[in-house]
């Protein structure tokens, strides 16, 4: 694997939640931890009213796989 480019993480909150990024992290950290500098990624962290299938969390990412 060449790494990752960019991940985003959409987060399903209630109303006054602020702190996505925080959410966001937990996959950020992991990324690097699996994959060293080359999990080093662009993010971004959105929170939005609901997601499908009721998820709480979706996390989209675009990685480079060597075959």
């Amino acid at each position: 694997m060449h790494g990752s480019s960019r991940s985003r993480c959409l987060r399903g909150f209630g109303w006054g939640l602020t702190e996505q990024h925080l959410v966001a992290n937990g996959a950020s950290d992991f990324l690097v931890a699996a994959l060293s500098d080359k999990g080093k990624h662009a993010r971004s962290a959105v929170g939005v009213a609901a997601l499908p299938m009721n998820a709480p969390v979706e996390i989209e990412a675009i990685l480079e796989i060597d075959q």
